[in-house]
C-alpha cells in the first residue's frame, strides 16, 4: 500500500470502530490487529499507522489501546526469532508508538526491551542501510527512549554507534550527529529537558521525512 493512501482512509476507520461498539470486542480486536499488521508491513506505513493509532487511543468511544499493545508485543516476540532484515517494521512502529506516548501498563517493559534489543541488532549488523534506520529511529525517539531506560542502556546504545567501521559520508555524518545530539540532551536545554517527552513538532516533521527516505 502506498503511505499516502492511508490518511484519507482514516476517518472511515474511526467511524467503523465507533459502530462496532463494546459488543463487538472480537472484531475490535481483529481491527486492530489489521491495523498493526499494516504499519509492520513496510517501514514508510509506520508514521502513518502510529498517527492512526493515537486518534484511536484518545478516542473516548473507542477502548483499543491494550488490543494494540498486545498485538504489538506479540509480534515484537515474534521478531526476536527472525533475521536482522525482517525487524524494521516492528522496530519503527515500537518507536512510533514511544513517541506518541501510547505505550502504558504491563506493555512497557516488555516492548522497551523489545526496541533498545532491536536497536542494538540493527548496529550489531554493521550493514549501512540497517544502520540508517537505527540512527534515525534515535534521532525521533532518542528523548522518549531515554526518559524510559535506565542512563546505561542508552550509552551502550552510543558506545556502539561510536565503534562502528567507517561507512559513507552520509552515514558517518549520521552517526557524528546522533552521538552530539546526546551529548546535548537530545537538542533540549536542561531547563526545558522534561519537555523531550514530546517530539518539538517542526523537529519531528523533518526527522520523519529523513527516516521514511531510507
Amino acid at each position: 500500500m502506498d503511505p499516502s493512501a492511508l490518511d484519507p482512509m482514516k476517518d472511515h476507520i474511526i467511524v467503523s470502530m465507533h459502530a462496532l461498539g463494546e459488543v463487538q470486542q472480537s472484531t475490535l480486536e481483529e481491527m486492530a490487529n489489521e491495523i498493526v499488521e499494516l504499519g509492520l508491513s513496510n517501514i514508510e506505513l509506520a508514521y502513518t499507522t502510529g498517527r492512526l493509532v493515537e486518534e484511536l487511543c484518545n478516542d473516548p468511544k473507542i477502548v483499543i489501546r491494550t488490543l494494540f499493545l498486545k498485538k504489538l508485543n506479540l509480534e515484537a516476540q515474534e521478531a526476536a526469532k527472525k533475521p536482522v532484515e525482517e525487524i524494521l517494521g516492528v522496530t519503527s512502529l515500537i518507536a512510533e508508538f514511544y513517541i506518541r506516548i501510547l505505550i502504558k501498563g504491563k506493555h512497557m517493559y516488555p516492548l522497551k526491551k523489545a526496541l533498545l534489543e532491536n536497536l542494538i541488532r540493527l548496529l550489531d549488523s554493521e550493514k549501512e542501510e540497517l544502520v540508517q534506520v537505527a540512527c534515525r529511529l534515535l534521532k525521533l525517539a532518542g528523548p522518549i527512549i531515554e526518559k524510559a531506560t535506565r542512563e546505561v542502556e542508552i550509552d551502550k546504545l552510543i558506545k556502539k554507534l561510536q565503534n562502528l567501521k567507517t561507512f559513507s559520508k552520509q552515514t558517518s555524518n549520521l552517526i557524528s550527529h546522533i552521538i552530539h545530539l546526546r551529548e546535548s540532551n537530545w537538542g533540549y536545554s536542561q531547563q526545558s529537558s522534561a519537555m523531550a517527552t514530546e517530539p518539538h513538532h517542526e523537529t519531528y516533521v523533518v526527522c520523519v521525512c529523513m527516516y521514511m527516505c531510507v
